[in-house]
């Protein structure tokens, strides 16, 4: 599904739930072409005559009227695909002045604008646009503003945000969109932001993991000298005392993708031998590292996001079972004896070699929720206690489970009663639509994720989560998402009017019923391209290392690209089929 032409889509039955949209099969290069900007509309003149864009006015101001946000986001966007620099206009005073929920509207906004308004005939308004919205809030407004000018040859306009003195979340923005441009002004822009020792938080750490997200854009200039000036720098910063251990784990992060280094080595006597090319010292043994589905994490405050949609209830394929089994489930880890949150205390190197798995009661496995349950019991078992977890589910809603509201010290106590919870959870009783049973409803992977970003240490955050202060420092740095098909719902679905042309349905079962005249509409992030870049916002500082486990209809292009753009890695058990 193209969700930026609209025009196509008219001809063909758009479901929702009760609403439900044509499968969604994104193709890479669409997907691509979507959040680059390249979908974009050429500038249009500005005629007041114009019967389009009248036309798409009068549509715009109709569903503004309504409920459902997914119309008014469809409203937004008819006037938003005439590329007409007074819809632009329009657009951009509404952010100023967002209806409910205003956080959500304005991210949306901002993301529509890059889509549709990503051309040289733009670049004053949309640098004006950004000048008077200069607070943290903004960050994601200008970090995609200043990739559009940079991108149409302004690229000084986002080195002059860095280097000069002013809120470290804009600098950092700036970063961001220098590392998406691949500019190499960008390497000397991020070593002249670079923070001393004294800098306060914190500006230290946003400044130190968006130069260090530069360097990792620049993995073909490994051998320019300002790709290894900054890479030395970055390492210097590694050894000052004051540098926390949450910027640490994220400049390591960021070397090993910039060096194209799997191993974790903290030690920035390490890192000095490689960026001169030189083998290290060998690595001490050291415990592994914490996984799910062998997947393996660097981070020590994590999230394990799990599908409980009714379709988890989908007994396994044979080739499903068999990928499961040869998944490597490692044996109990050693006691970690350096203790604290310093990634100092992570692996020096390869984990040990995993012995045999235990034996699962196969017998007992026959459903994807089984599989599960199973390997996040696996997971939590192995947790150190200075480590951190919170198991978050979603289905039509999403929520963490009531043993961890927030993150939770990884306690045997702790451990014991999160797996009760999970082993309590019972499924409901068929229904037609619902052959295998049912457990939370619809795939809403969107509301999963952002539970598990928002996170301030043991509590949800506060509005702007994604800049706050506290979700920076004690939220989660490691995601575990695991998913049985693609997003059906999100956090923002209304009752409203069906449209003409729209065919109710039911997004799991994909069932029809033509007779609906209100509609359970779901809003704007059940559609993946709006999903990405959403989650792209809301990990833009906080900076967590997504890891994706796919089975049964689940795309392993969005798994893939959700893992790529949090920096960690996908599983697709059984093949992975998508809608």
């Amino acid at each position: 599904m193209q969700p930026t032409a609209p025009r196509r889509l008219a001809r063909r039955p758009r479901y929702h739930w009760r609403v439900r949209r044509r499968p969604l099969r994104l193709r890479l290069a669409g997907l691509a072409l979507a959040l680059a900007g390249a979908a974009a509309a050429p500038a249009a003149p500005a005629r007041a005559d114009d019967p389009a864009f009248a036309a798409a006015r009068k549509a715009y101001e109709r569903y503004l009227e309504r409920p459902s946000l997914w119309l008014r986001h469809r409203g937004r966007q008819r006037l938003a695909e005439t590329g007409d620099a007074r819809a632009l206009e329009i657009l951009t005073r509404s952010y100023a002045r967002p209806e409910e929920p205003k956080e959500v509207v304005r991210a949306l906004l901002v993301d529509l604008v890059a889509r549709h308004f990503d051309a040289p005939a733009h670049l004053p308004a949309l640098a004006d646009w950004r000048r008077k919205h200069a607070k943290a809030r903004d960050a994601w407004l200008w970090t995609q503003a200043l990739e559009i000018e940079g991108r149409h040859g302004r690229v000084e306009e986002a080195v002059a945000v860095v280097v000069r003195a002013g809120d470290p979340w804009l600098r950092a923005a700036a970063l961001c969109a220098l590392a998406r441009l691949e500019a190499p002004e960008g390497l000397e822009a991020a070593r002249a932001a670079l923070p001393d020792a004294t800098a306060a938080e914190p500006g230290r750490t946003l400044l130190l993991e968006a130069a260090a997200e530069v360097l990792s854009a620049h993995t073909a200039r490994r051998q320019d000298p300002r790709f290894e000036a900054l890479a030395l720098a970055l390492v210097e910063r590694l050894g000052e005392a004051t540098t926390t251990p949450r910027a640490r784990l994220g400049v390591v992060r960021r070397l090993r993708r910039a060096l194209n280094r799997d191993e974790w080595r903290p030690d920035p006597a390490v890192w000095r031998e490689w960026i001169a090319g030189r083998p290290p010292p060998p690595a001490e043994p050291a415990v592994g590292p914490p996984t799910f589905f062998g997947l393996p994490a660097s981070g020590r405050r994590i999230a394990f996001v799990i599908d409980l949609s009714d379709s988890m209830l989908t007994p396994l394929t044979h080739e499903e079972v068999e990928d499961l089994k040869k998944v490597p489930v490692p044996p109990r880890r050693r006691p970690v004896v350096t203790g604290g949150d310093a990634p100092d205390a992570r692996p020096g190197g390869p984990a040990p070699a995993p012995a045999a798995p235990p034996d699962l009661p196969w017998e007992e496995i026959r459903t994807r929720f089984d599989a599960a349950r199973a390997f996040l019991r696996l997971a939590l078992e192995r947790l150190e206690p200075e480590e951190e977890f919170v198991v978050i589910g979603f289905g039509t809603r999403a929520e963490a489970l009531g043993s961890t509201p927030g993150l939770r010290r990884a306690t045997p106590a702790a451990v014991a009663r999160a797996i009760a919870e999970v082993l309590a959870i019972e499924p409901g009783p068929r229904k037609p639509d619902r052959p295998h049973g049912t457990l939370w409803g619809y795939t809403n992977l969107h509301g999963g994720l952002l539970r598990a970003l928002e996170l301030a240490g043991a509590r949800p955050a506060r509005a702007d989560a994604y800049v706050a202060p506290d979700v920076l420092e004690g939220g989660c740095d490691t995601v575990f998402l695991l998913s049985d098909g693609v997003p059906s719902w999100d956090d923002h679905a209304e009752w409203d009017v069906r449209e003409a042309g729209d065919v109710a349905g039911d997004p799991e079962s994909r069932s029809v019923a033509r007779d609906a005249e209100r509609v359970h509409w779901y809003g704007p992030y059940a559609v993946q391209s709006w999903l990405i870049e959403d989650i792209r916002r809301a990990n833009l500082f906080v900076r967590a290392e997504v890891h994706a486990v796919g089975f049964g209809e689940a795309d392993p292009r969005l798994l893939q690209r959700l893992a790529y753009d949090g920096l960690g890695r996908a599983l697709i058990l059984g093949g992975g089929s998508g809608r």
